[in-house]
């Protein structure tokens, strides 16, 4: 095996570890009720899921493919738009780490004396994100995993709770809507920070089987599959637990047979944010230049206000509820990148059919 043929399946991996993730799941799972419409559930899950492997992978690996060798004179403009997208992200899965960490310490223990190891919980988070980013590749041999944890919750939850699918909670007057719109853009917010992985496997592999190849592996596959249990699990787990005033969302599957969210179980979900960071490090590291040494030297102004716009993005919280790993911020980034993606996707095929 080639050394750009071990790149080509590591970023598929990267790629496959964003959706078996707390974002996705959360994005996703709350607004589905497969067992009770199973056809529309099955329906928006595929549309959504090839949607996002089209215009998240298929479009910008293409277009890679085609013309990633060439300079463009407005390039720059959306890379530092993918910068500042991927550090407000990294910053947000880092604020939530501390919070969850908190949380599992005042919940597990709260007479306690004060522990400050939490409030070390962002810090290290960021440092162990960036080093195995950019030191030597070490991210590779994470990808694997990230693929057994985030597999893992999804198993647990799913068998903890699978008795919850025919249960019927008394505190229903019918039977839960179903938010298909919501579904599929949920997934599509999940899909988008892999634009740039994308971008990548194009340029490491122009051939379109091979493009195909990877965008159904790292995208459309663990998609389904994901998006699949965590609705399941989420659903099962609200029938059993579920009661008036409380949100809809993904921490009923993480309740367990106890229906009570232990700090091990919050601990574990909480570590499955470290790798959407880690592919937005991997992403950032993708984005910049084959400068020399001097040239180089512009990139301190250019890290520090995109840091400052990162740090605003992620204080920007307007009134209405909203995921954590999903902030008003992060939706409208995300979307841009899906917008871009799909019209890269089209560009391609226009120019094939222009010649």
């Amino acid at each position: 095996m080639g050394k750009q043929d071990t790149e080509f399946w590591w970023l598929t991996g990267l790629e496959a570890t964003l959706f078996l993730s707390l974002p996705c799941w959360e994005l996703t799972a709350p607004w589905a009720e497969p067992v009770s419409n199973p056809l529309r559930f099955g329906v928006s899950l595929v549309v959504g899921a090839t949607a996002a492997m089209i215009a998240c992978h298929l479009g910008p690996a293409a277009f890679a493919g085609r013309f990633g060798g060439r300079q463009h004179r407005f390039s720059w403009i959306v890379s530092l738009w993918l910068g500042v997208g991927y550090l407000e992200w990294i910053l947000s899965s880092a604020q939530a780490v501390a919070a969850s960490a908190m949380s599992a310490r005042i919940g597990g223990n709260p007479s306690r004396p004060t522990d400050w190891a939490w409030f070390a919980a962002a810090p290290v988070f960021l440092a162990t994100v960036m080093v195995a980013a950019w030191v030597r590749s070490w991210w590779k041999p994470v990808v694997a995993g990230g693929l057994l944890l985030g597999t893992g919750i999804l198993v647990w939850a799913l068998v903890m709770n699978w008795h919850g699918l025919w249960a019927r909670n008394p505190h229903f007057f019918g039977e839960p809507p179903q938010f298909d719109w919501l579904i599929i853009k949920g997934i599509m917010l999940s899909a988008a920070p892999s634009v740039v992985i994308g971008w990548r496997i194009g340029r490491i592999e122009s051939e379109p089987r091979r493009i195909w190849l990877s965008g159904v592996a790292g995208v459309w596959l663990p998609l389904v599959f994901s998006v699949t249990m965590a609705s399941l699990a989420a659903q099962a787990g609200a029938n059993l637990y579920w009661v008036p005033s409380r949100f809809r969302g993904f921490n009923w599957a993480l309740l367990g047979s106890r229906g009570r969210l232990e700090p091990g179980v919050m601990t574990l979900t909480s570590w499955t944010l470290w790798w959407p960071a880690l592919l937005s490090a991997v992403s950032l590291r993708a984005l910049v230049p084959q400068w020399t040494r001097r040239q180089k030297v512009w990139l301190v102004p250019i890290v520090v206000c995109l840091l400052i716009c990162a740090v605003a993005s992620t204080t920007w919280h307007p009134e209405g509820f909203y995921s954590v790993a999903a902030t008003p911020a992060h939706q409208l980034w995300a979307k841009s990148l899906v917008i871009l993606g799909a019209t890269a996707g089209i560009a391609c095929l226009v120019l094939r059919h222009s010649r």
